[in-house]
């Protein structure tokens, strides 16, 4: 009897402890009991994380690269070469052809710079003007005539007159040729007068005519305008008077 009430009585404390234990969730060590510890399964598994591909380059890869870089670092510097930027002399004011050309009238800026240079540069003194020039335009060496302050003195005037191809010696006389226009008056005798050639150029393909443009002092222009007008004059030129260079001038 005393057995079988131990074993009633154990099993009674092993229920009273199994439901106690789904109760708290802790199991309760009965005495000469033996646990094996165990790790516990995690409560939720983790999800898988998707893989990455992994790049994968090629032995040329990195030449490739730098020649691209160094292609951009060249295409810079070129770009800056190209745009590199200058003083240049700069009209303040509108300025009309055969006008002569005066500091005040001019200021200095930037501009891109231009292949063979292009530009005018000081002194400018005495330099007339080949075309008009709109204010904010940059003074190109091509809209300038050489200084005619050597030749000419006092108020200049620019005179247009009709010559034979002979009087422009065979179409040799160019801009920057310093002449002598001598006027044939009938009854009175020729008179001598200075000039400087800024351009020349056939009237008409067909004809025989040149328009010669020249500078000379205004007092002489105003003074004999009638016979400049009348055409009979020739034209000299000193083969040893110096000749001034003009832009664009072709050797003879």
């Amino acid at each position: 009897m005393s057995s079988e009430g131990d074993e009633t009585a154990s099993q009674e404390e092993n229920g009273a402890g199994g439901a106690e234990a789904a109760q708290t969730g802790v199991r309760r060590a009965q005495p000469g009991a033996v646990f094996t510890v165990g790790r516990e399964a995690p409560a939720r598994s983790q999800q898988a994380q998707p893989v990455r591909p992994r790049i994968r380059r090629g032995p040329f890869s990195g030449i490739i690269t730098i020649l691209i870089v160094s292609g951009l670092i060249v295409a810079g510097l070129w770009g800056l070469a190209t745009n590199q930027r200058v003083a240049v002399l700069v009209a303040t004011t509108d300025l009309p052809a055969y006008h002569e050309v005066k500091m005040e009238q001019l200021t200095m800026d930037t501009r891109v710079a231009l292949d063979g240079g292009g530009y005018a540069s000081v002194p400018v003194e005495g330099r007339l003007t080949l075309k008009a020039i709109k204010k904010g335009e940059p003074l190109l060496e091509s809209d300038l005539s050489p200084s005619v302050r050597g030749i000419l003195q006092g108020q200049l005037m620019v005179v247009g007159l009709d010559v034979s191809r002979g009087d422009v010696l065979g179409g040799r006389l160019e801009g920057g040729d310093p002449v002598r226009v001598l006027l044939l008056r009938k009854g009175r005798g020729p008179v001598e007068l200075k000039a400087f050639v800024l351009s020349s150029s056939p009237a008409a393909p067909a004809g025989t005519a040149w328009s010669l443009v020249v500078a000379m002092n205004g007092h002489d222009a105003r003074k004999y305008a009638v016979s400049l007008a009348g055409g009979d004059l020739l034209i000299l030129k000193d083969p040893r008077a110096a000749i001034a260079t003009m832009p664009n001038r072709q050797a003879p």
